[in-house]
């Protein structure tokens, strides 16, 4: 049986001290059918040299270097180049553990209506210790998130999708358009409770991703 592709998405902006880490987590997934786009928001540090030498030694890797435009305009072209059936979204300091383009793939298949997957995280400080879970502070329905209630949950509760763990079918991306990029820092708070209106949600507690907290 042939897997279904994967697409995982990370945008960089700056990123030299931790973009290594990442990578390294995204290629140990066990999944082994994924494709990663990386594209780079004009970095002035040694970024783009660390994607470089990565797309070097894995072909895996397909990348991008566009100016300065900030992260909704990064991922909006991330998603246009992506070609998996899924796709995962990962940020340049956050960290994949390995099961979780498996698991996540598993918990689609189990429920077919849902548009977006995610999972729970861990919250890790600038050296990578452990400091906390992220549903650890939301009281969620099990396993599947009726639409509408999903938005709900997230007007009133918070977001409780962290963008580490969201794993989106891409036919709903070309569905609900572009992030909006005028919201610098909100703009996957957004467009989760957009698609939340259109799309049940699915997820696991299992810990699948870390987002990292730093200065």
């Amino acid at each position: 049986m042939t897997l279904l592709l994967v697409t995982v998405a990370i945008c960089t902006y700056n990123g030299e001290r931790y973009l290594a880490a990442t990578l390294d987590s995204v290629l140990a997934q066990t999944y082994p059918n994924m494709e990663v786009v990386v594209v780079d928001d004009g970095s002035r540090d040694s970024t783009v040299s660390v994607i470089s030498q990565y797309a070097e030694r894995d072909s895996r890797i397909r990348w991008f270097a566009r100016e300065n435009a900030g992260l909704p305009a990064s991922r909006n072209y991330a998603f246009t180049q992506a070609r998996g059936e899924w796709i995962a979204i990962i940020d340049q300091d956050d960290l994949c553990y390995p099961e979780r383009l498996a698991r996540q793939v598993a918990v689609a298949a189990a429920y077919p209506s849902a548009g977006l997957v995610f999972c729970d995280t861990h919250h890790i400080d600038g050296d990578g210790r452990i400091i906390g879970n992220h549903l650890s502070s939301f009281a969620l329905p099990d396993s599947l998130i009726p639409k509408g209630l999903a938005s709900n949950l997230l007007l009133t509760k918070g977001c409780y999708v962290d963008s580490e763990a969201c794993f989106i079918k891409r036919a709903i991306v070309n569905r609900l358009g572009p992030l909006d990029e005028s919201l610098r820092y909100a703009c996957d708070y957004e467009y989760f409770i957009r698609a939340g209106f259109e799309f049940d949600f699915a997820y696991t507690r299992d810990t699948l991703a870390a987002w990292r907290v730093h200065p």
